[in-house]
């Protein structure tokens, strides 16, 4: 699999799971640059930054993947009212892979980033004078 297909993939992925994605997308990446950044200044040394960041992240993205899911169940409700039970841009099945797919990288995103920013917590605590 080439580097453009699994960004195709990718692409795919973020656009089934409606508006909430890209802002979970844009969480995952500005998480893992700082924990890399605090891992680097921890590694020389220094003090660490960014901790409250990162935990703000780790809090935050299960509560967009919740924002999704919600709006696909509102997706999935309008059309049980509307009698569109399959259609092309959503319907019923629609509404829940919208729902799944945003929990699913909203909870992608806080559990690898809370286990990260403990241990570079932890990493911390222990160099600390």
């Amino acid at each position: 699999m080439s580097g453009a297909d699994v960004m195709r993939a990718v692409e795919l992925y973020v656009e089934a799971g409606g508006a909430v994605m890209w802002p979970l997308v844009a969480c995952a990446v500005v998480l893992w640059y700082v924990v890399g950044y605090r891992a680097t200044l921890l590694l020389q040394g220094r003090p660490g930054r960014g901790a409250a960041l990162g935990r703000t992240i780790v809090a935050v993205a299960p509560l967009l993947g919740l924002l999704g899911t919600v709006s696909g169940m509102i997706e999935m409700f309008e059309s049980l009212g509307t009698g569109t039970f399959t259609s092309q841009e959503g319907g019923i099945a629609g509404g829940i892979a919208k729902a799944l797919f945003t929990t699913q990288l909203g909870l992608g995103v806080a559990i690898p980033g809370f286990v990260a920013t403990r241990l570079l917590d932890r990493l911390a605590a222990r160099s600390a004078p």
